[in-house]
């Protein structure tokens, strides 16, 4: 079981949806002064745990697929209603962009609040 400490003020953008329903996802990168980087060629991770449970372990990971256009700084992430149906509340996300076996990049980390969907 992997665990993580995603307790920490997020820099990312919150995200808001009825758990069950299919989403698409999509992250642009950006270094410190707010130019795209190219991230082309390396793998994109998505991982969500609970916000309100310290050491919450990781209850989704998913990779992206980078998505090629002009800035070369974006990647998706297909999430399955499979994926968030049993999921709601509050959560963190985290984004990262792994280069090779000894390089990965955290981007940051956000809010993912899932509501309930009530007609599942």
């Amino acid at each position: 079981m992997v665990t993580s400490n995603c307790k920490i003020e997020p820099q990312l953008d919150p995200i808001t949806f009825i758990g069950g329903n299919s989403q698409v996802l999509v992250f642009p990168i950006f270094d410190e002064d707010n130019r795209p980087i190219d991230i082309e060629g390396y793998t994109y991770e998505f991982v969500l745990c609970r916000y309100d449970i310290r050491n919450s372990s990781i209850v989704l990971k998913k990779n992206g697929k980078f998505i090629d256009d002009s800035e070369k700084n974006k990647f998706e992430v297909h999430l399955e209603s499979k994926d968030t149906k049993l999921l709601e509340g509050k959560y963190l996300y985290q984004l990262s962009v792994i280069v090779n076996a000894e390089s990965t990049y955290e981007i940051g980390q956000g809010f993912c609040t899932i509501t309930r969907n009530l007609n599942r």
